[in-house]
């Protein structure tokens, strides 16, 4: 299996991408590996690589988009498998990615192409702040390889088989849930810098939004024509067994939403967004499990019925 740079992808077509994963994140201490694309926890660097799908008829493109679809569906797939009430994690990835060659890899990438991978992603001139006419990368953690802070590993509350269920049944066609699961790696990467946490619980909306969008999607599938946000919200109650939930879909997070993208609406004028920070940390937890059960069915033990 040979592992080749691909010098100009508009010209010749990548076969893979590789990314460096910045210190900034927290990660499982175990790398995770599927067919088409690979993690790797290293303490020097860490990185991902994934094949190139982006001649999916249903890719998009945009110029602020910085994830392509096989890695949003590695990262959340990891994400999405976290016990919040054991541990944590935050895909923090480099805006940039390495185009590559890879012969052979129909069956996978073997350890010898990930080696050589890791050597290639360790040259200078790709590990450290590349330098464009904007100075946007300059403040992103380097890797530990070339004098960054340590890597933040944990080593429980991660399940795995979750993980790779979850990264089985993401449909990287579906645009509605990627849109959800790209704004909630987004968010994990604001909630990394305090002076963005508005930013931070506004991404989450938006992941909020494509979750409510997928409950009425399940909601007609099962006969129901035309579904409120009364029904998702006593849908979601019953699934998640809660007993005071809310009347409507998420209903507080709603009005804090409208509060806080329209400076004045019914709610009210607010020259701030009336946000506290527990309510974006109390979201990210929900859409975790909110998100895991849509993809998979799976429900946290602590919800069922005793």
């Amino acid at each position: 299996m040979n592992v080749q740079v691909i010098e100009n992808q508009y010209q010749e077509s990548p076969s893979h991408f590789a990314r460096i994963l910045s210190p900034y994140g927290v990660y499982p201490s175990n790398s995770f590996n599927t067919k088409d694309s690979i993690y790797i926890a290293n303490e020097s660097l860490s990185f991902s690589v994934f094949k190139n799908i982006t001649d999916n008829e249903e890719e998009s493109y945009s110029e602020v988009q910085l994830l392509y679809l096989e890695e949003i569906r590695l990262y959340s797939s990891l994400m999405l498998s976290v016990d919040r009430e054991k541990s944590y994690s935050v895909f923090y990835p480099y805006p940039y990615s390495v185009p590559l060659f890879i012969s052979d890899s129909e069956a996978g990438i073997d350890a010898s192409a990930i080696s050589e991978i890791g050597t290639i992603l360790s040259s200078p001139g790709l590990v450290g702040p590349n330098r464009n006419s904007y100075p946007t990368l300059e403040d992103i953690k380097l890797p530990p390889l070339v004098g960054g802070p340590e890597y933040d590993f944990r080593d429980s509350g991660i399940d795995y088989e979750l993980a790779r269920n979850i990264y089985k049944k993401i449909d990287t066609s579906d645009k509605i849930l990627i849109r959800g699961l790209s704004t909630f790696i987004k968010s994990g990467m604001l909630s990394k810098h305090y002076q963005f946490t508005e930013e931070y619980i506004i991404a989450l909306y938006i992941s909020l939004e494509s979750s409510f969008r997928l409950v009425l999607r399940k909601l007609r599938q099962q006969g129901i024509e035309n579904p409120s946000s009364k029904d998702a919200a006593a849908y979601i109650n019953s699934v998640f067994n809660v007993i005071d939930g809310y009347d409507k879909y998420f209903e507080e997070d709603y009005e804090l939403r409208i509060m806080s993208l329209h400076p004045e609406s019914r709610f009210g004028i607010f020259a701030h967004a009336p946000l506290l920070v527990d309510d974006g940390h109390a979201l990210f937890d929900n859409l975790i499990e909110l998100y895991a059960f849509l993809i998979t069915g799976y429900i946290h033990p602590k919800h069922l019925k005793s």
